[in-house]
């Protein structure tokens, strides 16, 4: 018998128009993006069908349209009888996953992800942030190249697969190294991403959102959910 898994998507996806077919076929799908204009107690689904996209792109806009485009399109996954044995998420698309396991509702999910874009987006200036992608360079070379621009600093943050890295820092470290990484032959495409994600420069986020989860609770989920940090199947909450 065949497996299949839904993998959710991290910021960088946005683009003005997402969910608004959604929220026009689909009264589930309307009901989904009305709940997120509530709890956040702004206009989000507008910003998702409307734009413009710079706003869209602002880390506290884009985290929560993603997860609501996400959980409409997995809503209506579900209405046609797909189920999956596994799902997962890239960065904020994990917290999708586990409101599609069951592991947290709808508005908890809500919640922390607001809480989360909103602490990302305060942790470090999006001015001075930058992200880029870098195709054709193994870990270990990477890391080498990489120690000249410790100090902005530039590190590895997504291992997207031997030869797709993501790295993370400062606008002018990652500008630096996109220049050399390309003159050794590297293809690099940057990100459109406004801040320096799962980047030393997210520590005072991680901080803040660490004691926002703290009370809640989490129950086990339903359908296994591969972890971010493990890469492995957990059911246990």
């Amino acid at each position: 018998m065949s497996k299949s898994a839904i993998i959710f998507p991290g910021q960088g996806s946005q683009k003005a128009g997402m969910g608004k077919a959604l929220y026009d076929a689909s009264a589930e799908c309307k009901a989904i993006f009305e709940k997120g204009d509530e709890v956040l107690g702004r206009p989000i689904s507008t910003i998702c069908f409307e734009g413009p996209q710079d706003e869209l792109t602002q880390t506290y806009n884009a985290q929560p349209g993603i997860f609501l485009v996400s959980i409409a399109l997995y809503t209506l996954l579900k209405q046609e009888g797909i189920t999956p044995s596994f799902v997962a998420g890239h960065s904020l698309g994990e917290i999708t996953a586990y409101v599609a396991a069951g592991v947290i509702d709808l508005e908890t999910g809500l919640k922390i992800i607001d809480k989360r874009g909103q602490a990302m987006a305060n942790a470090h200036p999006s001015e001075d942030s930058a992200m880029a992608a870098v195709m054709g360079v193994q870990e270990k070379e990477l890391r080498s190249q990489m120690d000249e621009f410790k100090e902005e600093p530039v590190v590895l943050a997504n291992l997207n697969s031997p030869n797709q890295i993501v790295i993370s820092g400062t606008k002018n470290g990652i500008a630096k190294a996109i220049e050399k990484l390309k003159s050794n032959g590297a293809k690099v495409i940057p990100l459109n991403v406004s801040g320096a994600f799962h980047s030393p420069l997210m520590t005072k986020a991680s901080e803040e959102l660490a004691e926002f989860i703290a009370p809640i609770t989490f129950n086990n989920a339903e359908v296994p959910v591969i972890l971010n940090r493990t890469a492995q199947p957990e059911l246990n909450a």
